[in-house]
């Protein structure tokens, strides 16, 4: 007797527990979730103090050359405190960096 209570009690829990695929609600859409995501506009603002590392790249790195005055691999050694609200490029001159 107690054998049959406990085998009905047993499938009752293990039908009742189950639940169409449709309605799991975790990880649903998550192709167009993570689609979403890389999609929404983010603009970055330059604030006063920021601390920028301009940086030109090409192909042909000799053609930078001139923008990459005294930028070193390491970005810790090449980290400078400007507080000018330009910065001199070559061949285009003072260049405005604000936000």
């Amino acid at each position: 007797m107690k054998t049959k209570i406990f085998l009905v009690i047993t499938a009752l829990l293990v039908l009742t527990s189950c639940k169409n695929q449709k309605e799991i609600a975790y990880m649903q859409n998550i192709e167009q979730i993570a689609k979403e995501a890389s999609q929404k506009n983010v603009q970055s603002t330059i604030q006063p103090n920021d601390q920028l590392l301009i940086y030109v790249t090409a192909k042909d790195m000799s053609i930078t050359a001139p923008f990459n005055q005294g930028v070193a691999t390491d970005i810790n050694k090449s980290q400078v405190n400007y507080s000018q609200p330009n910065t001199n490029m070559p061949a285009s001159g003072q260049t405005s960096v604000s936000g």
